[in-house]
């Protein structure tokens, strides 16, 4: 499974599409755990995210179906329910993570770029390599 983040949400399965709920809630709670990707987020933490400091007498049950309708497009085995919380599992499917990865194998291999380049040659590569569709692209419109 792929997942974006830098950009717009979306999430892919085999070249198609996973179609994410499309409510605010439902997606800030897959925002929360997507930017803690293969941990544990506690159902306190998640609660915090979605309302603040003065959440909703049913806030656990509301978050219950967020997740519920995540798992249903993501799949159970994806998001993962844990004794205090809940984790999403990605692997190397997140884009973000794979960014960070060729940010950090890019300032390795650079040995003759200044500091202030490594990133900027890095974002080039990553940019121009399709990882992220280019300027041209319809999607990046």
């Amino acid at each position: 499974m792929d997942v974006q983040v830098l950009g717009r949400l979306q999430a892919a399965r085999a070249d198609q599409q996973i179609y994410l709920p499309s409510g605010r809630k439902p997606r800030l709670a897959l925002a929360v755990l997507l930017a803690r990707a293969e941990r544990t987020v506690s159902t306190d933490a998640l609660v915090a995210a979605l309302w603040g400091d003065r959440p909703p007498a049913s806030a656990r049950r509301n978050l219950q179906q967020y997740v519920h309708q995540l798992r249903s497009a993501l799949g159970s085995e994806r998001l993962q329910g844990r004794p205090d919380g809940y984790a999403i599992v990605v692997g190397d499917g997140l884009d973000a993570a794979r960014f960070r990865t060729s940010v950090a194998e890019g300032t390795r291999r650079s040995t003759r770029a200044t500091s202030r380049r490594r990133p900027g040659c890095c974002a080039r590569r990553w940019i121009y390599g399709r990882v992220l569709p280019s300027r041209s692209s319809p999607t990046a419109r």
